[in-house]
């Protein structure tokens, strides 16, 4: 058994709207002589007759109609004034004049003054060609001027949008030269578009920092034009027309048209404002690490003071003290034994103090520092810390025997005891590698471990240490980076230019 075979019917054809016509004829003979013609040739239509000129402005104002069929000899009005007053409906309503005999030169200002064409009424077989012409080609003006309306719609519409936005916007052509500007390109640039339509905007508004013309070959947009790969420039002037010069940024792209014509835009953004707050930011950035630089000096300088105040004054009273109860053991009597103890208790303590005050003094400035350079200073430091730590800590320094800046000195010192400190508080690790060497005019301090690291991502709000590492050495215009991830150690880096390292600290 054969499955069933469901068609879905067909769809109905559209029946076509039957043709709307005026037909301007005193003879009712004439008329039907007409109709009957249009009927012979297969064609649907309504007509209405009239011979009036009341009655043609009447019927034209109460409907639409497809076309107007005109005698010549008419008792009331001519064929020139029906043709005159349909041509001024703005419906574009073609009017074919029927007469029996015009002359040629009659017919020819007819044609003159609009109308469509001129059939004899002794050749009425062609006038249902003609109707069908003159309605083809009246819908063929119809949709043109609806193509036409809705482009000039489309292009109002655009220039809308592009008038509402707060940015420049330049279309130009291959050779660019400007086809469009909006109001704002206008605003930003002091030109109108009249101004500048057919002119090529890079010789006009693309210039340096310093006023000078930037060469064609060299201008992004050459490149565009060349590759065809937007561009995108974060930092550029153009010059305006009173001569000032506008910080922008601006995107070009290119397109091509339906046409196949080759054109770009170029949207641009005033950062005079960012450019402002980019030089604040810059200007409070370095106050801020002159502040820190200066902080650093003056830290320095007190450490430096309490640490020779308490090596010098209380070191000498506690030392003066120590004398004094050792002079009071050799006069006490043997036979004293309780008053021994005490004295020689005292004395002991004293010893604890004297090496806590020689402790607390070496770590707020060691004086192997001052006395002896970075060298020695890092090498005693190292050795503190394989004592203290028991972790293994290899050192490679070579400064090229050339002493450095006490500033520097002191910046490097506190960078490798602030690694260093890290190491043994934070990293659980095995073996720590010290590097400290002149390398091509950089002086580069490398502290690099085998402990549990961390996320790099969590020194920006975690680890004031490793951020006033870093101000130290930005205060020295050099670069310091971490490399670290869970698991994987940390290595710190310092690279000071050679220079910095006998200017210091900038002490403007």
């Amino acid at each position: 058994m054969q499955s069933p075979v469901f068609t879905r019917p067909a769809a109905p054809a559209a029946v076509p709207r039957p043709v709307r016509i005026l037909l301007v004829e005193d003879s009712p003979d004439d008329a039907e002589l007409i109709v009957c013609a249009l009927l012979e040739e297969g064609c649907q239509f309504l007509c209405e007759r009239l011979c009036s000129e009341a009655d043609l402005c009447a019927a034209l104002a109460r409907q639409d109609w497809d076309i107007v069929l005109a005698d010549y000899h008419l008792p009331a009005f001519s064929a020139a004034e029906v043709v005159e007053l349909v041509r001024a409906d703005p419906r574009d309503i073609p009017v074919i004049v029927v007469s029996g005999h015009i002359g040629e030169e009659a017919a020819v200002t007819l044609l003159k003054s609009g109308a469509s064409d001129f059939v004899p009424k002794a050749n009425l077989a062609r006038l249902a060609p003609a109707v069908r012409r003159e309605l083809r080609e009246a819908r063929g003006r119809r949709d043109r001027r609806e193509a036409i309306r809705a482009l000039a719609e489309q292009e109002r519409f655009l220039r809308d949008i592009t008038s509402a936005l707060c940015e420049g916007i330049a279309v130009l052509d291959a050779d660019g030269r400007v086809l469009f500007m909006n109001p704002e390109a206008e605003r930003l640039l002091g030109w109108s578009e009249a101004e500048l339509l057919g002119l090529p905007i890079h010789d006009i508004v693309h210039r340096h920092s310093d006023g000078s013309f930037d060469p064609t070959q060299r201008c992004p947009m050459h490149a565009l034009k060349r590759d065809g790969e937007r561009c995108l420039v974060e930092d550029e002037l153009f010059l305006c027309k009173d001569g000032s010069l506008l910080p922008v940024a601006y995107v070009a792209s290119r397109i091509t048209g339906s046409d196949g014509a080759t054109r770009f835009i170029k949207a641009f953004q005033d950062r005079s404002e960012l450019k402002l707050a980019e030089l604040e930011r810059q200007a409070s950035r370095r106050q801020l690490r002159e502040l820190s630089a200066f902080l650093q000096r003056v830290r320095e300088e007190e450490r430096t003071h309490v640490a020779r105040e308490l090596h010098d004054e209380l070191g000498q009273l506690l030392t003066g003290l120590r004398m004094d109860v050792e002079w009071l053991q050799r006069h006490l009597p043997d036979d004293d034994g309780p008053v021994i103890r005490k004295a020689r208790a005292m004395t002991g303590l004293i010893d604890s103090t004297l090496r806590t005050v020689r402790r607390i003094s070496t770590d707020l400035r060691p004086a192997v520092l001052d006395d002896f350079g970075l060298e020695a200073a890092v090498e005693w430091l190292v050795d503190s810390f394989r004592t203290r730590n028991r972790i293994a800590c290899d050192l490679e320094i070579d400064l090229d025997g050339v002493a450095l800046d006490e500033p520097v000195a002191t910046a490097v010192f506190r960078l490798v005891q602030e690694s260093l400190t890290n190491v043994s508080r934070h990293a659980r690790a095995r073996r720590v590698e010290i590097v400290l060497k002149v390398v091509d005019g950089v002086l580069k301090l490398v502290v690099g471990d085998d402990g549990i690291g961390f996320p790099v991502d969590a020194l920006r709000t975690r680890s004031f240490g490793i951020l006033g590492m870093r101000e130290r050495v930005f205060a020295l215009n050099g670069e310091f980076r971490v490399d670290s991830r869970p698991g994987a150690g940390t290595i710190i880096t310092v690279d000071i230019p050679w220079v910095s390292c006998s200017a210091g600290y900038d002490r403007s």
